[in-house]
């Protein structure tokens, strides 16, 4: 199963276009296998298995909520700045270059929430910008 785990991971690491595993890679296929496994199971077997390990199956859920308190981190910053220079704060927005580089700093790649729900809830891009959704 260890070859298996290593395996996914890489092939985690390729489908992001990256050389090298990195710890998600890693957390995303053990939460495959896991859920792999609990799936074979009978209805009542697979339900325990899904609470005792749910710390390993939520971990993408886990990723994107970092990743939207990191982007609304930066856009509540962007909104300040734009107010302390005397301008529009609905025309605030973060480059998404220096979104993904933040998020690199946590080991963490940023295409995939960007394609989510919980993104696409809050917020839209507008070529390589990140704004917010203003409802009036």
């Amino acid at each position: 199963h260890l070859e298996s785990i290593l395996r996914l991971a890489q092939a985690n690491a390729r489908m992001e276009l990256r050389e090298q595993v990195i710890q998600q890679d890693v957390n995303n296929a053990i939460a495959t296998c896991l859920e792999s496994f609990i799936q074979t199971q009978k209805y009542q077997v697979a339900e325990e298995l899904r609470k005792r390990f749910a710390r390993f199956l939520v971990r993408a859920d886990d990723d994107y909520e970092l990743l939207h308190w990191l982007l609304m981190r930066e856009y509540r910053a962007a909104v300040s700045m734009a107010m302390d220079m005397d301008q529009d704060p609905d025309g605030a927005s973060v480059n998404r270059a220096d979104f993904a580089r933040i998020a690199g700093e946590y080991e963490m790649a940023t295409d995939e929430y960007l394609a989510s729900s919980l993104f696409k809830e809050v917020f839209f891009l507008s070529g390589e910008k990140i704004k917010k959704i203003i409802v009036e």
